[in-house]
């Protein structure tokens, strides 16, 4: 007869089925005495699962230890006090729970390292991919000689500029200035002196820019080559003369420096501007495209004229621009 078949033999027909079933069930834990098998079986109950039902290696491996330290606990308790088998199942549930308590205590503390570690590498890939993002549009909508706004990401600010100052034109007309500049002779200084020496010209007008053009609201672009935009809203024409004038004497004196011919050799460029002031009143919907177009024609007309009539001067106009060309004169949508 096994040990397991004595002992259901010798079960006490006064102890509980439910105590009698516990007993049962410490036979079936692995083990190679009845202490081992009682705490691998007490373990068992106070972790909630068998211990092959554990899927997370380091807890299970974690509980064993544990349950590896409390058997030598109890043999050297035992050792020591000269207890007896049953007395000394006394001293196990205190043990037992003692040790799971800590266990469960060290467990969730190093999880919670485990997750905000987890969490810092998220955050820090999520930043470096947001700062890759941020850089790459950063490339994308800024020029990379002046530091302005390529064309594409200009004329969405004036677009978005119309489409925002017409809805406030219901009542009274609202001004937009819209300044083109363009780089005089700027051809002769690249033949001249070299490529890199015009983008260093290109470059000096970009901080030029950053310095005249400081308002939150304002959009300053590089409209193509050596040609500028600069969207000016709410800004009335006598503001944008002075502005326009402003910009083409600091342009004049600032001066540029380069190496030629072996020497350095100081030079100036000047800028010739054509400034639009539009009165902008009540546009219906899809006719902002048509408004923006019709600007822009006509700051790039004026832009001529400044150069056709000697450089290095402002031209400048103001025009209504509307719903109603007959009432107002000067409308075009």
């Amino acid at each position: 007869m096994n040990t397991h078949e004595k002992d259901t033999d010798n079960e006490n027909p006064n102890t509980s089925p439910e105590e009698n079933n516990h007993r049962r069930r410490a036979y079936e834990v692995e083990g190679k005495s009845r202490l081992v098998q009682r705490v691998q079986l007490k373990f068992r109950e106070a972790v909630g699962r068998a211990m092959e039902e554990i899927s997370d290696k380091e807890i299970r491996e974690g509980i064993q230890a544990i349950q590896r330290d409390v058997v030598v606990l109890l043999r050297k308790l035992q050792e020591e006090s000269n207890l007896n088998d049953v007395s000394l199942q006394l001293f196990e549930d205190e043990i037992i729970d003692a040790k799971v308590k800590a266990f469960i205590a060290t467990t969730a503390l190093e999880s919670e390292r485990k997750i905000r570690e987890h969490l810092m590498r998220q955050n820090n890939e999520l930043k470096e991919t947001l700062d890759s993002s941020q850089a790459e549009l950063q490339k994308e909508m800024y020029d990379d000689l002046t530091g302005v706004y390529r064309k594409k990401y200009l004329l969405n600010g004036l677009r978005k500029t119309l489409s925002l100052l017409q809805r406030e034109a219901y009542n009274s007309p609202v001004p937009l200035s819209v300044m083109f500049f363009d780089i005089d002779h700027f051809k002769k200084v690249n033949d001249k002196y070299g490529h890199q020496t015009g983008d260093e010209v290109l470059s000096t007008m970009g901080k030029v820019i950053g310095k005249m053009f400081q308002r939150e609201s304002d959009t300053v672009g590089r409209y193509g080559g050596e040609e500028f935009v600069a969207v000016l809203p709410r800004c009335k024409i006598k503001d944008a003369a002075k502005l326009a004038e402003s910009l083409r004497g600091v342009v004049e004196d600032t001066p540029m420096k380069t190496v030629h011919n072996g020497e350095i050799e100081t030079f100036g460029v000047t800028v010739s501007v054509g400034v639009v002031t539009a009165l902008l009143h009540k546009v219906t919907d899809g006719k902002t495209e048509r408004a923006m177009d019709y600007v822009l024609k006509q700051a790039d007309t004026l832009l001529y004229d400044s150069k056709q009539t000697g450089r290095n001067k402002v031209s400048l106009r103001e025009v209504h621009v509307g719903e109603n060309p007959e009432e107002l004169g000067g409308v075009v949508v």
